[in-house]
């Protein structure tokens, strides 16, 4: 505990003057000017509107020597216009070799190709934070997100104009961003932050119109200023995005039933209304999910919860708001039944469950979000789930009963967000879920800050967070706090930082946490280059040491020890390392899968290496390996050791086709877990040998900007052999207990475990933001105990289990109400 107040001592004697707009940011100005016609957006600067428009010009280069000016031959001049509709930009990039001007393509928002790109960053509200980004690469591929505490937020999509045009002396862009799809503030006069950049990506060499310094705090703090938009307003932003889709379902290789194949459909639409210049409604009616991209799902032999990637588009776009502070964990609505593992315990001996249902199904999610001209933003999120069954039969008499595994259930969230000066906010967020009769309730608060000081050098954040549970008729209340200290400016920095999780504290009706009960401290430092040296384009090193407790009882956990280090060379091929380790011995509070039992874990050291080559090449390599060691038990005397091997190549065998390989294998040698309980509730740590080796594939042919083809492939495959059976001691150490098979005789605890999953898309963008999409996945999961060596045998095994197959095509058409309202 004296490391937190030590910490909270050293912030009290910092004197923090909140960030305004500095004048050491050197901001340029651009005086905006109103066009009675607007520009035909056709990458061709020669329309009379674009003569006389102001000029946004002398870039500076961003990366990797930062602040150089612009070589000769490569100026960059970007024209801009307003008018009652939109914000226009015409760019003349200037390149003396426009056939080296690289044209890979991509599907919309792929932002890893190799491709020059033109893009705009625009900031209405002028806060630091909240950017809405506008990129269109030299193949005319578009791309757009949104700036959030989290970095780029990629699911965001509007509907604009674009058309760009490689000529003799460069290449050429045209933009029409609609306010349709900006938010602003009510006034009659605006000024917005602006900024602009291009990519040469021959060079890997970046360029923005308003200087960037590295070297200091955040990008979005440079941002030049628009100033003189006069008298616009925001246009009714209404779009209906129906849809309608079919679905042939097949399953294959189920015992007993042989194959089945089933027909659904799906009617729906996603509505979007903006309430106001700066709020915006977003609601899913009848939403469908089955074209969502498969989960990695991995073999879970830990005490925690493993965290999924949400991947349902209402979900994941536009949600900045409520993702502040990691309080909101969207998978949880529509997700497994809160009571579903109840019901096998409330079964009687004559009975089977015939249907138990893992997931929930959503009615409908409304959210609410935007910003005052005051700078306050405002989101509201709340989504139905309706009430789901498990089904159980009587052996005996066939009679057939329902027993209920969750209620209709409402999730709520509440995001208050105050931004003020430049890169400060004060946050309060409040998640709810109920859920009708007698089953569990929740509620979580949390009062989030994030200040910088007026010369962005240092970033005082922390967060009080707290929990509430109705449960049987009981009130559980918890609380977790943090707070951070870093510095951000400089090559070297460094932080500082605690926090305290109560044995209580539980946000996961509707939020995300692995464990509570612990408090922590840690403290880092690194060192990095922001200018190319003698031998490296950039480089970053650092070190830091952790150190916990258990909140309750208070107790040592562990301690840990880190280093790594990054360089890029002068031929863009970066090579990395990193080392850790604990040189005592730490108290495992969760392995036990019991309260106050510990399970001690010896010293250990570990480390990897890795190398990525260019990825301008047409193949380049990443590969990685790691490996670690833990010291001899002094009980159980063995030695435990795991060890990675990772090769990726990646294909681009021109503008349209490319393949990204991954192997990963990865052997645990002696590791130990929990593996069961005695008949006297003893508690048993197993020895084991666990391999795990993971195969992935993503391919994409790119027919044009707007039709494509994608290929994912995944196929994990794990072993778990026990070797040893070790009766847990109180004093944490084992003793041993016999093999593994005088715990389980028929050796059942071994697993030999498959993930298999395809998804092959067919997109076709055939009208602004409208879609056919064509899909076909495949998935397969096994479960068993006897282990298969060979990993041709283990495929051929695994293709004998149930088999489900999806062929499925959705339509989307975006309606802009607009239109309709003219």
């Amino acid at each position: 505990m004296n490391r937190i107040f030590l910490l909270g001592a050293l912030c009290c004697t910092m004197s923090f003057t909140f960030a305004q707009n500095s004048p050491d940011l050197n901001k340029k100005t651009l005086q905006m000017q109103r066009t009675a016609e607007a520009p035909k957006i056709d990458g061709d600067l020669s329309d009379a509107v674009w003569q006389n428009a102001p000029v946004a010009k002398d870039f500076v280069q961003w990366n990797p020597d930062n602040g150089k000016a612009e070589p000769n031959g490569f100026e960059s001049e970007v024209k801009i216009l307003y008018d009652d509709e939109a914000i226009y930009f015409g760019a003349m990039l200037h390149d003396p070799y426009p056939d080296s001007i690289l044209t890979e393509l991509a599907q919309r928002d792929d932002n890893g190709k190799n491709a020059d790109w033109f893009a705009v960053w625009i900031n209405p509200y002028k806060d630091g934070l909240s950017d809405i980004n506008f990129f269109i690469t030299a193949a005319g591929v578009q791309i757009d997100s949104r700036t959030t505490d989290n970095g780029d937020d990629l699911n965001w999509n509007a509907v604009w104009k674009s058309e760009v045009r490689i000529t003799e002396d460069g290449w050429i862009v045209e933009l029409a961003i609609p306010y349709q799809a900006l938010r602003f503030p009510e006034t009659d006069i605006q000024s917005w932050a602006l900024n602009i950049g291009r990519s040469i990506r021959r060079t890997r060499s970046t360029y923005t119109w308003s200087y960037i310094n590295t070297a200091v705090g955040r990008p979005e703090i440079y941002a030049g200023i628009l100033e003189g938009i006069e008298n616009i307003e925001s246009p009714v932003r209404l779009s209906l995005l129906p849809y309608v889709s079919g679905y042939v379902n097949r399953l294959s290789n189920v015992p007993g039933e042989g194959v089945s194949n089933s027909f659904d459909y799906n009617v729906g639409m996603d509505l979007k209304y903006g309430l106001s210049e700066s709020f915006t409604l977003d609601m899913t009616l009848i939403p469908d999910f089955g074209q969502v991209r498969f989960d990695n799902q991995v073999l879970n032999l830990s005490p925690f919860e493993v965290r999924f990637n949400e991947n349902r588009q209402f979900f994941t776009e536009g949600t900045e708001l409520f993702n502040k502070g990691n309080m909101f964990y969207s998978r949880r609505i529509g997700d497994r039944p809160s009571a579903r593992n109840d019901v096998y315990g409330k079964i009687g001996e004559n009975e089977e469950v015939i249907e138990n249902p893992n997931k929930v199904q959503l009615i409908n999610a409304t959210k609410v979000s935007g910003r005052t001209a005051n700078n306050l933003g405002v989101g509201l999120f709340n989504a139905v789930t309706a009430e789901t069954f498990a089904r159980v039969r009587n052996i005996e008499t066939g009679e057939i009963r329902r027993i209920k595994t969750e209620p209709i259930a409402n999730y709520n969230v509440l995001v208050l967000d105050q931004r003020f000066g430049t890169n400060n906010s004060v946050t309060l967020v409040n998640t709810n879920v109920t859920r009708v009769g007698d089953f569990r309730d929740a509620n979580s608060t949390g009062l989030l800050f994030d200040i910088t000081d007026k010369e962005n050098k240092y970033n005082l954040s922390g967060a009080y967070k707290q929990s509430l549970i109705w449960e049987d008729g009981e009130q559980k209340f918890g609380y977790a706090t943090n707070l951070n200290l870093d510095k951000v400016y400089g090559n070297f920095r460094y932080w500082v930082g605690t926090n305290i999780e109560s044995d209580t504290y539980n946000p996961n009706d509707l939020g995300f946490l692995y464990n509570n009960n612990e408090i922590g401290a840690w403290i880092g430092g690194s060192y990095r280059t922001f200018n190319p040296t003698k031998y490296f384009n950039s480089y970053d090193i650092g070190a830091s040491i952790s150190g916990d407790y258990l909140y309750n009882p208070r107790a040592y956990s562990g301690f840990n020890m880190s280093t790594w280090g990054r360089f890029t060379l002068k031929s863009f091929n970066t090579i990395g390392f990193n080392f850790w380790g604990s040189p005592i011995e730490r108290n495992d509070w969760f392995e036990a899968r019991e309260p106050g039992r510990v399970y001690k874990r010896m010293p250990y050291t570990g480390g990897s290496v890795w190398i990525s080559t260019d990825y301008r090449k047409k193949f380049a390599l990443d590969v990685s390996a790691d490996r670690s060691y833990n010291e001899e038990h002094p009980t159980a005397l063995f030695k435990s050791s795991n060890g990675g091997l990772r090769i990726s190549p990646r294909f681009r065998f021109n503008d349209r086709f490319s393949l990204v390989v991954s192997a990963r294998a990865n052997k645990n040698i002696s590791g130990t877990g929990f593996v069961g309980r005695g008949t006297g509730d003893e508690i048993f740590i197993g020895e084991r040998d666990v391999t795990t080796v993971t195969n992935t594939i993503r391919g994409a042919y790119i027919f044009n900007p707007r039709m494509n083809i994608n290929l994912s492939f995944r196929h994990y495959w794990s072993t778990v052999e026990y070797l040893n059976a070790y009766l847990l001691r109180d004093d944490g150490y084992l003793t041993r207990y016999g093999n593994a098979t005088d715990f389980v005789a028929d050796g059942s605890q071994d697993l030999n475990v498959n993930f298999w999953n395809i998804d092959l898309v067919y997109s076709w963008w055939f009208a602004p933001g409208s879609e056919i999409s064509l899909v076909w996945k495949q998935a397969i999961s096994s479960y068993g105990s006897e282990l298969v060596r060979n990993y041709t045998e283990n495929v051929q095994s695994t293709f004998e289990e149930p088999i489900s197959n999806s062929f499925s095509i959705k339509v989307l058409y975006f309606l802009d109400g607009q239109k309709f309202i003219k």
